[in-house]
């Protein structure tokens, strides 16, 4: 339906009559199309994938060794690395430290063992929930 009108509220008032379709509408110049479905149709379940969370990136773990996780999303915090491959630790030690927003939150040792790997990332790259940061070997 195609109409030429210079009233908004005409326009309102055929809208409201109309209960589905295309309307294109022409005011002072300007071209509106309007599409709405039949409020008495049936709803059809939304075709687009839902959006995922990133996946980490591909590395190969050791079954030998213990992964400490980022719980959160956020990133290094400054000076937040508080050791380097092949020190010691105890568990419950903090390895290092992720920032999100102004909290400050710190990873720590779920066991006692041996630094094996520190995954690194650039500086002010954000770190993903899940995502590997230390690779212990257990003592």
């Amino acid at each position: 339906m195609t109409i030429e009108m210079t009233d908004l509220g005409l326009l309102k008032r055929v809208l409201d009559r109309t209960q589905s379709g295309t309307l294109t509408a022409a005011i002072d110049g300007l071209t509106v199309t309007v599409e709405w479905p039949d409020p008495e149709a049936p709803k059809q379940a939304p075709t687009a994938a839902a959006p995922t969370a990133p996946t980490p990136p591909k590395t190969t773990e050791q079954a030998d060794q213990v992964y400490l996780r980022a719980p959160m999303v956020g990133m290094l915090a400054d000076s937040a690395h508080k050791v380097i491959k092949g020190d010691s630790v105890t568990a419950g030690d903090t390895l290092l430290e992720i920032q999100t927003g102004d909290r400050v939150v710190p990873v720590k040792a779920s066991v006692t063992g041996t630094v094996i790997d520190i995954r690194s990332y650039a500086e002010r790259e954000l770190i993903h929930c899940g995502h590997w940061l230390i690779a212990i070997k257990p003592a």
